[in-house]
């Protein structure tokens, strides 16, 4: 199995931080420990501040929108928080190594993102979701295959699923900062499809993101078949 983005866990963990102010977390393409998508403190993205100008082209932002998931697509015991855009320009910037980041963002032709804020009463963490849109599903798929190195201080390795999930699946675990947790990224042709997150080291359970992961990929099954 192919190690997970960090990305995911990155973006959604800074909105997650945004929205409740601040503290340390961790949630594309990694989960990160200090305060934001991630927060292995400078390898993650900072996504813009919540109610920014939306950047992303209308019709893309509409697509995107339409694989979020809405109320009626969570699992019992789960609520929704804020979304955010995660244009190209926020999902290169943070990392150890943000040139090399924007070059496969380049070169997999990654058109834009989304992040969506999720609430859960017994997931004792931060749990964030992400969806990308690539020009087409080779893109995708490399987007998924071939993440960027991860800091050592996140102390990431490859997690096993219970499942296969869409068309191609990744995970890790992280842990950094006395706090712990898990990325899931899976693909269903062009689209990519992010899960993290992160909780105080030792109390991390894959158990909280399968639920929701389940529930997005049944959604995005639907939307491309």
């Amino acid at each position: 199995m192919n190690q997970a983005r960090r990305a995911i866990i990155l973006a959604s963990a800074a909105l997650l931080l945004s929205a409740c102010g601040g503290g340390k977390a961790a949630v594309r393409r990694a989960p990160a420990a200090t305060a934001t998508h991630a927060s292995a403190t400078a390898a993650a993205p900072t996504p813009p501040p919540l109610g920014a100008v939306p950047t992303l082209a209308p019709d893309l932002a509409a697509t995107l929108k339409s694989y979020a998931l809405a109320l009626g697509d969570l699992p019992s015991g789960y609520s929704l928080g804020v979304q955010q855009e995660l244009p190209n320009a926020t999902a290169s910037q943070g990392y150890a190594d943000p040139a090399a980041v924007a070059k496969e963002i380049e070169q997999s032709g990654r058109q834009g993102g989304i992040a969506q804020q999720v609430f859960s009463a017994t997931s004792g963490g931060e749990l964030g979701v992400t969806i990308e849109a690539f020009k087409d599903a080779a893109g995708a798929q490399a987007w998924v295959a071939h993440p960027p190195p991860y800091p050592a201080s996140m102390n990431a390795t490859p997690a096993t699923l219970p499942a296969p999930l869409g068309e191609q699946d990744a995970a890790i675990h992280w842990t950094q900062d006395g706090n712990s947790g898990y990325v899931i990224n899976f693909r269903r042709g062009r689209f990519v499809f992010g899960l993290g997150l992160s909780a105080p080291a030792g109390t991390e359970s894959l158990n909280a993101l399968l639920p929701l992961a389940q529930a997005l990929d049944a959604k995005a099954k639907k939307q491309t078949s």
